[in-house]
Order: structure tokens, then sequence, then C-alpha cells
């Protein structure tokens, strides 16, 4: 019996396979403010106060068309991200990357990355899969490169025959190589260079890709946007029943915004007491027949050291986590909610080796 499976649910590549696919357990596989001193810097603040809200109806205005034109469906493997701050946070990171997951997220986010830092990130599931991300990251003169890889794996796929006889278990793997560059100081922008790969074996394909990123900071408002797969990424390599396959994962744009309502600060201590951020994130496939996913988000940091925060994803459902700051080393952990699966948690733990996160 053929049937057609969507391999991976990640890079997007479809192949014709000989073969029933199921879960041993019988479950589908889920995928920092400058202030002016002088008056003349003080009148530009106020009328960029005045500006920005307008600005953010406009994207909002200019989203709306979009929702309506482009399909739902956001690519599992290279959305996810590769930190659970973000995941706590329903996804949205295109405005807010400032640390090493930037490599995913927003590459221009590297920019905000003060020294040396390293990145681990794991993600179990109850549905025999599980993602791992690493990533290391230093500054030279005025730039900042990072490298990093991802996998997701999917482990004791059972095989069957078209009577349902077994023929064994496999291991469906997706994995990545990153590396980024960022610079800037106003408008950061960045550059990620990617090589993707997906194997079922004999099922292999792979493929070169790039995203381009840009964020914007003033006072509390922050901006980014991502190019995701810019000009497409073509995936090619050997089809499960022999012969050539080749595939193409689509661009897609990523919107982002964020605003700091609110910040109370208390002498006796460096940071301010507490803070809150509110953001908003829209993935939009550069493509027909695909619609836009939205993703909302927040958190609120006691001093700096402990963050509370919950989010919204347009695919997934809700999500909630927290962070435990301690100056050189930071821990995310998020749990990601979802009507049709298990929870699902995810840790990431960040080390700055220059100071403070």
């Amino acid at each position: 019996m053929t049937v057609e499976a969507k391999v991976g649910n990640s890079l997007e590549a479809v192949s014709k396979i000989p073969l029933t696919l199921s879960l041993s357990k019988g479950e589908p596989v889920a995928p920092m403010m400058a202030r002016a001193s002088t008056g003349s810097a003080r009148a530009v603040f106020a009328f960029a106060k005045k500006l920005l809200p307008s600005f953010f109806l406009t994207f909002a205005i200019f989203l709306l068309p979009f929702s309506f034109l482009h399909a739902s469906g956001v690519d599992a493997f290279l959305a996810e991200g590769g930190g659970a701050r973000a995941q706590g946070m329903g996804g949205v990171q295109t405005a807010l990357s400032e640390d090493l997951s930037a490599l995913l997220a927003n590459p221009a986010g590297l920019a905000s990355v003060s020294g040396k830092a390293l990145a681990a990130y794991y993600a179990p599931s109850p549905l025999q899969t599980e993602s791992l991300f690493a990533a290391y990251g230093c500054p030279m003169k005025s730039v900042y490169f990072a490298a990093g890889a991802f996998q997701r794996k999917v482990s004791d796929i059972e095989l069957t025959d078209s009577s349902g006889d077994p023929l064994g278990s496999k291991a469906f793997t997706d994995q990545a190589a990153f590396l980024s560059v960022a610079g800037g100081a106003s408008i950061p922008l960045g550059l990620t260079l990617k090589y993707l790969q997906s194997q079922f074996k004999p099922y292999d394909v792979s493929g070169v890709g790039a995203d381009l990123g840009a964020k914007y900071i003033h006072g509390p408002y922050r901006a980014g946007v991502t190019w995701q797969d810019f000009g497409g990424t073509e995936l090619s390599g050997k089809a499960y029943a022999g012969g050539s396959t080749g595939s193409r994962i689509p661009s897609r744009l990523r919107l982002g915004v964020a605003f700091e309502p609110w910040s109370v600060n208390v002498p006796a201590v460096n940071a301010p007491s507490l803070s809150g951020v509110l953001a908003a994130d829209a993935l939009l496939p550069l493509g027909r027949g695909e619609s836009t996913t939205y993703f909302l988000g927040g958190e609120v940091w006691s001093c700096g050291r402990l963050a509370l925060r919950a989010g919204w994803n347009g695919d997934r459902g809700w999500s909630t986590g927290m962070s435990i700051n301690l100056s050189r080393v930071r821990f995310d952990y998020a749990i990601v909610l979802s009507e049709n699966a298990p929870a699902m948690s995810r840790l990431t733990t960040h080390y700055f080796f220059g100071g403070k996160s």
C-alpha cells in the first residue's frame, strides 16, 4: 500500500513511501533604553511618542489583508525556535530576541548580546519527540558572530506493511546548522546562513538557506522583522523508494512588535524592581493557499531576577513559563499546552561569559 506522507512536518518535504507509518503510542507528532538629556532630544522623543502609536496601528492594518491571502501552517521545525523564553510567551520572539536564540528567531537580535555567550535548549515530549539546540556567540570588533545547531528527532516510528504486519521501527530526524552575523546600533541588521537536513533512511534531503533580520528600539517600543528562507530554500536528495526527490520551503515574513508599558525603580537595586513587556508576532507565508499565524505574549520581571510569562499561539494554543536570572547564568522554562497533544516542556540555559544577562 502506498501512502502519501508529509515527512517530518518540518522541511515540508513530501515523499511517496510504500509503508504505513504510525507512532508506537498511537499519537500524531505535534510537532533591553536610552534617555535624552538635551531639550532638542526631549522634543524628538515627544514627537516619536506621539508618532509610534500610529505606527503600530498602521502595522495592524497592514497585517489584516495578509490574514485572508495566506494559509495556515507554521513550519514546526523552524518556527519552534531555540528558546524557552519565547515558547513561554506563545512564540513571540521577533522584536524581543536578544540572546543566542536569535539564531532562529531574528538574527538582528544578536547585536544586543554584549559578550561571549553559550546557550543550550532541550525539549522532551511524551510523543517520542525531542528537540535539542546549542549555540555559541562572540563579538568581533563592531559585529557579533554566532553559530549553532538544532535537531528534532522522532523515535520509535513503527513500520508496517499494507497488511498491518510489523516491519520494525525507525527514527525520523530533522537537523540544521546555523552561522549568523549581526551589527548596527540604532537599527541592528542580521544575516543567518543555514544548512537543513531531513532523514528517514533511505530518504535523505538537504539544502542551504538564509534568513535576514532587522530590529528597531526606541524607548519602550521595539519592532522587528525577519525574512525567513529568503528567496525560498531548495531541498534535494534521495527518495524513499529510490531515485531522487526535491522540495522547496517558501519564503516567510515574520513581523513583531513589543512594548514595555511600565517599569518601577527602587534605588536599592540596580535593576527595576518590576517591569513588564507585551509583544505580538505575525508569521506571513509568502505564497498562496496559506494564512497568517498570530502570536501574543507578555512577561513580568522582578528585580531582573525572576520572570513569569504567558502567551498564546495561533497554531498550538496557550503556554506559560518562567526565568531565573543569576547574573551570568539564566534559566528559562516553558510549558506548551495543546488541545490535541499532551503538554510539552522546554528548558533553555544561557551562560554569559562577559557579564550580566
